[in-house]
Order: structure tokens, then sequence, then C-alpha cells
């Protein structure tokens, strides 16, 4: 039985659709749909039962997924034990942030990687974290209260967040008297924004009604400077954007930590270590301890 084979039924299986596991494995529609038929007349049976643009297993689908995922289980940590082990200062690094903290971070990259021509840098914004077990990003930057306890994790900073609006749309909104009168952008959580969205919509006045929702950090800047109405944005973000305004002072500032995660088996590999101790360096020049804000540069 070839691996190929399997790691096409897989990628299948847990995303549901052939374009989703298309765009895990970067390869186009078609050689899915191929391998996996050929994959299918190879064992004289079908593993998943085609229903409209989804693919749902069947019996003999679930069996076999059951025993593939041991074996890729313990192909991900080789895998991972092997790079841990890599003292050369080459290969691909992949970082898994938010669109804000990327955007942050894109102007100091040159640096690192003129310093190291040899290590690849690959961003990957996400609103929900991607799993580091699965090799999906080998560190991820993310805001959160509880950094999960399987992954080696270590705070770089203090995000703080607040309602802010546009101008235009504090001008014209001036009959509003309560918070809970004004139209607010919420996170759509069901796709996106995680824990660290749950927690901010739970922050919502009582009463207030959601215009608006959004999937993404920088969809809800946009929504927010358009006029749209009111939401929580990072206080970082708001301070190098013009033509914002914190709404009301007196309403609770919500902080939460910004962590650098990195899975265990990965984080001694030299490359890591180097660009570990860059990207501190650099999130140290802009995030302050104390207040969440913006250091000036």
């Amino acid at each position: 039985m070839d691996w190929d084979d399997l790691r096409f039924f897989l990628a299948v299986a847990r995303s549901g659709t052939v374009s989703g596991a298309a765009d895990k494995m970067s390869v186009n529609y078609t050689t899915v749909s191929r391998r996996l038929k050929q994959f299918e007349e190879r064992l004289g049976m079908p593993l998943f039962d085609r229903l409209q643009n989804r693919y749902t297993l069947t019996d003999e689908g679930r069996n076999l997924l059951q025993s593939v995922s041991v074996i890729d289980h313990e192909f991900e940590k080789i895998e991972r034990q092997l790079l841990g082990q890599d003292e050369r200062l080459q290969g691909v690094i992949r970082i898994d942030t938010t669109d804000h903290i990327a955007e942050l971070l894109m102007p100091h990259l040159q640096q690192f990687m003129s310093q190291h021509p040899g290590i690849e840098l690959q961003i990957i914004t996400n609103a929900k974290t991607i799993d580091l077990s699965k090799r999906d990003a080998d560190i991820s930057l993310r805001v959160t209260d509880k950094p999960p306890s399987h992954l080696v994790s270590k705070r770089v900073g203090l995000v703080t967040a607040n309602v802010y609006a546009s101008s235009h749309y504090l001008a014209t909104h001036r009959q509003c008297q309560q918070l809970s009168d004004h139209n607010w952008i919420g996170w759509d959580t069901c796709y996106g924004g995680g824990a660290a969205a749950r927690l901010i919509e739970s922050l919502m006045p009582q009463g207030a009604s959601i215009s608006c929702r959004v999937n993404s950090g920088m969809a809800l800047r946009q929504a927010i400077q358009a006029g749209i109405g009111i939401g929580h944005m990072w206080d970082f973000v708001a301070e190098q954007e013009g033509g914002l305004q914190r709404v009301d002072n007196n309403f609770p500032t919500y902080k939460l930590g910004l962590w650098l995660l990195i899975h265990r088996d990965v984080h001694r590999s030299a490359r890591m270590q180097v660009f570990i101790t860059f990207i501190e360096e650099i999130l140290h020049r802009y995030f302050d301890d104390n207040d969440g804000c913006l250091v000036n540069q």
C-alpha cells in the first residue's frame, strides 16, 4: 500500500471535502479526486459517500481512518524529534499568528532573513489557532489567557482591548446614551476568532445589538473604520490607525497575554532557537508587559 494514497485519504477524511484536502496538500482539486478514486478502485471498496459537496466516511473508511491515524501520529512524532535535533541554520520555519501581529513583524523579518539566508520563513495568518502537533506550524504567536500545557510557552507581552469607533460614526450617533444603544461589531465565533474573541464578545453590555460579524482582526478594524459600528479592538492596533476613538474610558479594559508557543519536540533545534531569540527581542520593543500598549519606538 502506497503511503501517498493514505496521505490523500487522510486529508479528505479530515477536511470533509476534496477542495479542503487540495488546499491542505498544496495540490490541485483534480489530483486529489483522481488519487482517491484510484485508491478506492485498488481496494475494491468505497471509502466515502459523496453527499453534494461533502465526503462522509463509510464504515470501511472509518475503520481505515482509525488505523492510519495511529501511523500518521507516529510519523509526525518522528519528524518533530528529528527536527528538534537539527543543528543546521537552514530549513523552513512556519509561523502561525494573527493578521495584526504579522503586520507588526513584517518590517523586521528582512533583517532576520539577511542574517540567516538559509532559513525560509512561512507566515500563516489565521483567526483560529492551528495544531502544532501536526506540524501545521512550528511556532505560534497567540493572544490567550490559557496557553496549552503540552506546548513550550513564554509570555512575550501583554495586550489590552477597549471599545473603539470611527470619528464619523460617533459624530452621527450622538443620540446613543448607553453603550448598548450602539451598533456593535462582533466576532463570528463559529468560523474564526477562537477563545479570545469569545471572551471579548462576552464583555459586551447586556442588551447590545450586533449589526455585523467578522472572522478576522483585519476585517474588524476595517468595519470600525468604515463606521459600521463600535467594537472591541486591541489597543496596539487602534494606536496605529488614524480616525479611531475610544468610546468610553470608564468601560473595563480587557487584558490578555501574548504568548510564543512551540512544540516541545522542536524547540531546541538551532533554527528555532535563533528565531525565538530574534522574535522576542522585536516584540519586547513593541509591548510593555505592564500596560499592554505599544512602547515608543
